[in-house]
């Protein structure tokens, strides 16, 4: 019941975890809207609830990103990275964007579950504990403390950490601007290793490096190639290029076996 009414909420099939934090949660308060409201709003901290992915989504939102939880300020959102649905997982990591900035996905957590506690932890780093049940986020496994509340959009060397997602034996994640990156088997890319790019690329170039890595067989360079350009100049272009972007992006994600990211581009952009 309770994972049927978050698949319905969000729109999108969400892991164990997060239904058994909202199955919690819901118990706590008698009813689903309460109970979802009181994990976001009080212990998260967040200017709603869960919210369905595409109401969180923005023209410049990665397709691999699938956000459901809003600060309610400058559009700012959580969700989790899916970066190879074709692989059977039972959690994603989650990760934030701010979709006024260039700097693209950056660290939540590694799990569901870590991803709530550093949540937590960031809430109660800078508003302290009124209304927190700590008995309650024990039986669960979250462990809030103040260490943990610099795992939000943490920062490593001066760089943002990125959602890590699991590398199954044989398969690379090669990263992109847009701080996803690129997950398959590493045959996918010439040398598993991230392509050559320049931030001033021409959308048109970058589009004939995928064709020609596409011709040789690199789904996963050429996949590289078109998601720069569109992170990078999606705004910049004429609708005829934007669609012929958006139809390479598609036919790449179908050919690395990526469905379901394929269809998400595919109907958030409809209009292109």
């Amino acid at each position: 019941m309770i994972r049927r009414q978050l698949v319905e909420l969000v729109g999108f099939e969400v892991p164990d975890a997060l239904v058994t934090i909202v199955e919690a949660f819901v118990k706590r308060e008698g009813e689903f809207t309460k109970g979802v409201d009181l994990l976001g709003l009080e212990y998260l901290n967040l200017g709603h609830g869960l919210l369905d992915s595409f109401e969180c989504r923005y023209e410049s939102t990665p397709v691999e990103f699938f956000p459901f939880l809003s600060t309610g300020g400058d559009g700012v959102s959580h969700g989790y990275v899916i970066h190879a649905p074709e692989l059977d997982s039972d959690d994603w990591p989650v990760g934030s964007l701010v979709p006024g900035d260039s700097d693209g996905v950056t660290h939540i957590g590694d799990s569901t579950v870590a991803a709530i506690e550093n949540l937590i932890s960031y809430r109660l780093d800078s508003d302290g504990v009124d209304m927190i049940d700590f008995e309650l986020l024990g039986s669960l496994g979250i462990a809030p403390s103040a260490a943990k509340a610099g795992n939000v959009r943490l920062r490593r060397d001066g760089e943002y950490v990125r959602p890590r997602p699991r590398i199954p034996d044989g398969w690379a994640h090669v990263m992109t601007s847009d701080g996803v990156g690129v997950l398959a088997h590493a045959s996918q890319f010439r040398d598993s290793a991230t392509p050559s790019l320049s931030r001033g690329a021409d959308a048109e170039d970058l589009m004939r490096r995928a064709q020609r890595a596409t011709v040789d067989g690199f789904h996963g360079d050429a996949l590289c190639y078109l998601k720069e350009a569109w992170w990078h100049r999606y705004h910049d272009l004429e609708r005829e290029p934007l669609k012929r972007l958006k139809v390479g992006l598609v036919t790449v994600y179908e050919k690395l076996g990526k469905s379901l990211l394929a269809e998400t581009l595919d109907r958030y952009f409809h209009w292109v």
